[in-house]
């Protein structure tokens, strides 16, 4: 599995630690990496790309034998395999070597979350890392320092009466803690502000002592840190809150610590750490993005691939773009406008709508019918038809243009409003240089989903793409099927033309052969028996013009049936026997034993192998032989009838011409076989027809091999 290379390169680019593995358990092979995560594990792309992420991370320090970093990070990623759940770790030990050789501790933050396709089947695991052993170090150095400064500030109220000194020597311990903190008493004035604390707050401790805290800062108040401050005081029980404070622009972690003089009140700007986590979101929602437009688009062409109907396409289309009330697609409604920019330039266009809302999609029809759009307007499809270029409208565009039309025609704009237009985006429908169109989606109020943005407009113009290539195969093949059935008519036409005069030739000779018109010399009658023979010839030739031009007219009905092959295989090696005896040929028929039957039409498969027969002996020399085979696959669902020779053989790049119409392989058989090249053309499609296939094999200078395959009757 390998994420597609346009992924890979925003993904090795993207801030943060992150690995993107394949859920290949237990390996969890690496797909992508950032550059951050490298620089984090002292590591190389190179040493990563490929590898299963305990291969790349074994626990391998010797000082630290008991080490469960890996257990750890392996039995999260087993969680989100098999749960297909996030999965935040603990933090966790996993000590690093450093290129001089030594090992340093590290400690880690780690988040496993799962990458789920449209299916909801697990696709790929982000694992991102985050290195806190700084941190953890700090805080466990505020840990000691807040349990100090509460020691000295308990020591500080009992000893304030006694000494200013005592007070001065607890102030100065205070001022030497990192972490930005401040103290409040019980009427919620500052008493101390820290030298860390100032840029936090964006106030220099001057100005907030002997001041309170809601004067200073009222954005607090109705704050979610107002309760855990007011909670703090009233019931002596430590509390903490995590939120944005709009009036510094940034996040906090506050934490209340109770005292006998007040509030502790020890804060932290994590900011930093919430643009990571949105970015990390905005990393998975990208992710999500692109597999469900992938996921979309594959879908859209497996979809349109289906028909050649140019209305079905036009279907198609449009109910893929709105999906169903359940499974909502991209827009709410969708307008399928067929139109070349000419004829746009003379509002000629035909219109198909599909929308969820049938009400809607009523009215819509009926708006369009009143008030057409103007040939020459300069937005909407007509605009898109004539210049090529897509548009998208946004709800600020959409509310303009209702405005306009409020400036001229009240009654256009109640259809609009009942519409409950919001925004919408049109492409063209473009193929091959020529634009048969446009696609217009149009989603409905704002409640359901948002406005259609760039990336919307950019999967309209794939879909339309798409669809103008349907519909363009469509009419192509509309356009090749009225082509194919003149000319099937037309062969067909002529053939019974030719026909009737061939009929009367040879009836005619029969006459004469007869002596109606006098007695016929033998000079006379060989004369006669020539023309007969090229009669029956020529009208062999023109039976199989026919035969071909209704079979690919469709015209040919199957009466399919079960049938016995032996008695029809023995029936055909009969009829050919004569023929295969007077070229000195070898005519057998191979037999297994066990009576075989196939779901067949009789007449038709007859014909085929006949066709096979008469074909082997024509093409074999004086001395040769052909063979009639038979037999089934082990559970008898389908038969095989070969039809093998010694004859010249057919050249492996010339094999599969055989089958087109009026092609013999070689040009001087037509100087001493007669044939029009159309048996084995007839033959194939009489076998597909019946749900068949015939097919061949040969060797120049050895021989040629027919198979054909028919239904069985076994289970």
């Amino acid at each position: 599995m390998t994420p597609p290379p346009d992924l890979r390169g925003i993904f090795d680019r993207l801030p943060g630690s992150y690995l993107l593995l394949a859920p290949d358990a237990p390996r969890f092979t690496i797909l992508a990496v950032t550059d951050a995560y490298i620089r984090a594990t002292l590591t190389t792309r190179e040493q990563l790309i490929g590898r299963g992420v305990f291969e790349a991370f074994p626990d391998a320090n010797p000082d630290n034998p008991e080490g469960t970093g890996v257990s750890d990070v392996r039995a999260s990623l087993d969680r989100v395999a098999t749960r297909l759940v996030t999965d935040e770790m603990p933090v966790h030990r996993y000590d690093l070597e450093t290129p001089t050789g030594e090992w340093e501790a590290r400690h880690w933050v780690t988040c496993n979350r799962p990458i789920l396709d449209a299916d909801g089947s697990l696709e790929y695991i982000l694992h991102q890392i985050e290195d806190v052993s700084d941190r953890l170090a700090e805080r466990e150095a505020a840990a000691r320092e807040r349990r100090e400064i509460e020691r000295l500030l308990s020591e500080s109220e009992a000893a304030r009466r006694e000494a200013d000194a005592a007070r001065l020597q607890s102030e100065a311990v205070l001022a030497s803690i990192a972490d930005a903190f401040y103290l409040l008493d019980r009427e919620w004035r500052f008493t101390y502000v820290n030298a860390a604390a100032e840029p936090l707050l964006q106030s220099p401790r001057e100005r907030l002592l002997g001041r309170t805290l809601w004067e200073m800062f009222p954005g607090v108040i109705g704050s979610p840190f107002e309760g855990p401050y007011r909670e703090a005081m009233a019931t002596g029980q430590v509390t903490s809150a995590e939120a944005y404070f709009p009036p510094l622009g940034t996040w906090f972690d506050v934490r209340s610590y109770p005292w006998t003089g007040g509030l502790m009140v020890h804060f932290r700007d994590i900011g930093a750490r919430k643009a990571a986590e949105a970015e990390r979101e905005q990393l998975i929602a990208a992710l999500e993005a692109a597999r469900n437009r992938v996921s979309f688009l594959a879908a859209a062409s497996a979809a349109l691939a289906e028909s050649l109907d140019p209305e079905a396409v036009l279907v198609r289309v449009a109910r893929l773009a709105i999906g169903t009330p359940e499974a909502p697609g991209l827009a709410d409604a969708c307008v399928v406008t067929l139109a070349t920019p000419e004829e746009a330039r003379e509002a000629r266009w035909r219109t198909r709508i599909e929308g969820l809302d049938p009400a809607k999609v009523a009215l819509e029809l009926e708006r369009q019918a009143r008030f057409p759009a103007p040939a020459e307007g300069p937005r909407g499809f007509p605009a898109v038809i004539r210049t090529g270029r897509s548009e998208l409208v946004t709800p600020e565009m959409m509310e303009e243009q209702l405005r306009a039309v409020a400036r001229t025609n009240e009654e256009h704009l109640r259809y609009l409003r009942a519409l409950d237009l919001y925004t919408a985006a049109t492409a063209p429908l473009v193929t091959q240089g020529r634009i048969l169109g446009a696609l217009t989606l149009v989603r409905h109020g704002p409640m359901r989903r948002g406005a259609f943005d760039e990336a919307d407009l950019a999967l309209t113009e794939e879909l339309a793409r798409r669809a103008a290539v349907a519909l363009d195969n469509a009419r192509l093949y509309a356009t090749a099927e009225t082509a194919n059935r003149a000319k099937s008519d037309f062969l067909a036409v002529m053939s019974h033309e030719l026909r009737t005069p061939l009929n009367a030739i040879g009836g005619y000779a029969e006459l004469l052969e007869l002596g109606i018109h006098g007695p016929v010399t033998e000079e006379q009658r060989t004369a006669l028996g020539r023309i007969q023979q090229s009669q029956r010839h020529l009208l062999g030739l023109i039976n199989g013009v026919l035969n071909y031009a209704r079979v690919e007219a469709g015209v040919v009905r199957y009466d399919v049936a079960e049938i016995p092959l032996d008695e029809l295989l023995a029936g055909c090696e009969a009829l050919v026997l004569p023929q295969a005896r007077s070229r000195g040929l070898t005519l057998s028929h191979a037999t297994n034993g066990t009576p075989l039957r196939a779901r067949a039409d009789r007449e038709k498969a007859q014909q085929i192998v006949l066709n096979l027969l008469s074909n082997a002996v024509k093409f074999t020399d004086r001395g040769g032989r052909v063979e009639l085979r038979c037999s089934a696959d082990a559970d008898g669902r389908t038969v095989r009838i070969e039809v093998a020779d010694t004859g010249m053989g057919i050249a492996a790049d010339q094999l599969a011409r055989v089958f087109e119409p009026f092609v013999q392989i070689d040009a001087t058989l037509t100087r001493t076989r007669e044939g029009t090249g159309l048996g084995l053309a007839i033959s194939r499609d009489l076998a597909r027809g019946m749900g068949g296939e015939l097919s061949a094999r040969s060797e120049v200078g050895v021989g040629s091999v027919f198979v054909l395959e028919l239904p069985g009757v076994g289970e």
